[in-house]
């Protein structure tokens, strides 16, 4: 065989591929020399070095791997596309850049912490349209964060309570908060 590593011996620490981030799963790069742009910040990182302690069903279980290879392999036969393998290197990116979310069932907008994420920002850019000053009761807001996220639990809504005024009265209406 050729001179490449075998995947299944880990490489030491500092042994990387040359590539910022190489270990994958839960520690991406913002910005950066060839990380497009993804959307979490580097002080996420775990300890490079840990990676290799971990038994590989640990390491898979830490970086949420197994959800997002099972999502990628439903997505290829639901489209049965005639170049699998690109839709799924488009897949990964759309997870690597947090639009992998939208449009999403709950249960996989909150099964895992990356995906959490994504959501949160996607809410944060839509509201960003709203003028300062616009207006909306708790039933708009929570039509609008319905067209996000489909089966967004009321629960979840309400939980928001302490971010917006006036919130007990359902035709209450309020200043959407200006975020930066």
């Amino acid at each position: 065989m050729s001179g490449a590593p075998s995947p299944s011996r880990p490489r030491p620490a500092g042994a990387g591929s040359g590539e910022a981030g190489s270990g994958g799963g839960e520690q991406p790069q913002e910005g950066g020399k060839g990380s497009g742009g993804t959307i979490f910040a580097p002080s996420q990182r775990k300890a490079s070095e840990d990676r290799f302690i971990l038994t590989a069903q640990q390491y898979l279980d830490r970086n949420h791997i197994m959800v997002y290879l099972q999502d990628a392999v439903r997505m290829v036969l639901e489209t049965r596309d005639e170049r699998p393998l690109h839709t799924i290197s488009k897949y990964f990116q759309s997870v690597l850049q947090g639009s992998h979310v939208l449009l999403r069932e709950f249960t996989f907008v909150n099964a895992t912490p990356r995906n959490r994420l994504a959501f949160v920002r996607i809410l944060v850019d839509t509201f960003k349209g709203f003028a300062i000053d616009a207006e909306m009761t708790v039933s708009e807001h929570r039509q609008l964060v319905c067209l996000l996220c489909p089966d967004f639990p009321t629960t979840v809504h309400h939980a928001m309570q302490p971010y917006m005024p006036n919130w007990p009265d359902e035709a209450a209406v309020y200043k959407y908060p200006v975020l930066s």
